[in-house]
């Protein structure tokens, strides 16, 4: 094997730096979200997905529209429904997310859904990809102790919102692989 010259000895220390210095964010990003919610290493919308769950079923029935109005924001619809909805049919399903949600909820019997779904936007414009990244929803459906379903529809940034990760660091990794 061909000796590897100076250049390309400092270029690789360089990146090795970068990527531990990618590393060293990532666990100030997931230590900074346990300091702020006390739950460990989860993934933030399995987490907080079970702690709904949790939290309207210990709240009186005329509290949960508290609970509702507190957990709804720009990216992310709240609601309780009678029944299953009907979206259940249609997108990707996601069992990692919704083995987590049972794991958070402690309950292997508790109706978990989750999907990935596309929702309406531009065209991709030669991005279909990307765009479509950007594009999806994950809606995840809980049944709750009085039978009613728990809906949560969120959109945004899936790999911060899902994962816990942040774009730019997934974006940082693949820069420095390729």
């Amino acid at each position: 094997m061909a000796r590897l010259r100076l250049a390309w000895r400092v270029s690789l220390i360089l990146v090795a730096a970068l990527v531990a210095l990618q590393l060293v964010a990532l666990a100030l990003f997931y230590r900074e979200r346990n300091n702020a919610t006390e739950s460990g290493l989860r993934q933030p919308l399995s987490d907080q997905v079970a702690a709904l769950a949790e939290l309207l079923d210990a709240v009186p029935p005329d509290q949960q529209v508290l609970v509702l109005r507190a957990a709804n924001s720009a990216d992310q619809h709240v609601s309780i429904v009678d029944g299953r909805p009907a979206w259940l049919e249609a997108g990707t399903t996601m069992p990692l997310i919704e083995a987590a949600v049972r794991r958070y909820l402690g309950d292997d019997d508790t109706y978990v859904a989750v999907r990935l779904v596309d929702s309406p936007g531009p065209p991709g414009r030669g991005f279909e990809r990307i765009s479509r990244l950007i594009g999806e929803q994950v809606r995840v459906a809980v049944g709750l102790a009085d039978g009613r379903t728990l809906m949560v529809e969120t959109a945004g940034e899936l790999t911060a919102r899902v994962w816990g990760l942040p774009t730019g660091f997934i974006a940082g990794i693949a820069g420095f692989v390729v």
